[in-house]
């Protein structure tokens, strides 16, 4: 029994490690600022899908957009033996937008997510966005300042949103740019 438990534990570790330094090796590429290596290894980390959207649809002229951001994350892995095995999570801000300026400086958000076991936790950051041939990467450095985890650091980032075709295509269009999918990271510190 000890050793089957000790087997699965060790296997689970290595799952880790390998995502995160997937996660590392994938932010470093993209030239997402890498502030939440100082805050030691994860307790908590989680990948998956995410997308953005924009109502109305962002266009070549500036106008107040409301910009909502989803994650739908299907695997997350901890270190605190938690039967913790997703998170979803979910943020909105309205401010002036255009395809020129997609992605505001500066933008306090707040991060409202949901743990598999119906557990919430509240992460408020102001996030970085760094462009690469097209591909837009948005990352923080926040603190869970409600629910579980509370106190805790954590780091957010969305990642490969490929804008090339899109904003060549929609913008120029009455109906704009109404979306976009990313690939979402969330990362737990310091419990």
């Amino acid at each position: 029994m000890y050793t089957q438990h000790l087997k699965t534990s060790l296997a689970k570790f290595r799952v880790l490690l390998v995502m995160v330094m997937a996660f590392a090796a994938g932010m470093a590429t993209l030239g997402v600022p890498m502030q939440a290596h100082a805050q030691g290894l994860a307790a908590v980390t989680c990948s998956g899908e995410g997308s953005i959207f924009w109502s109305p649809g962002v266009t070549n002229q500036s106008q107040t957009i409301t910009a909502s951001y989803q994650a739908y994350e299907p695997t997350c892995l901890n270190v605190l033996g938690l039967s913790l095995t997703s998170v979803s999570g979910s943020s909105t801000s309205t401010s002036p937008l255009s395809c020129t300026e997609l992605f505001p400086a500066q933008l306090k958000q707040t991060w409202n997510l949901t743990w598999s076991d119906g557990e919430t936790s509240t992460l408020n950051f102001i996030p970085e966005y760094n462009q690469l041939n097209g591909i837009v990467s948005y990352a923080a450095l926040g603190n869970i300042t409600s629910g579980r985890f509370s106190g805790s650091t954590a780091y957010l980032a969305l990642t490969g949103i490929d804008l090339n075709g899109i904003l060549q295509n929609q913008c120029a269009t009455p109906a704009g740019l109404s979306g976009a999918d990313a690939q979402v990271f969330i990362q737990i510190y310091g419990l």
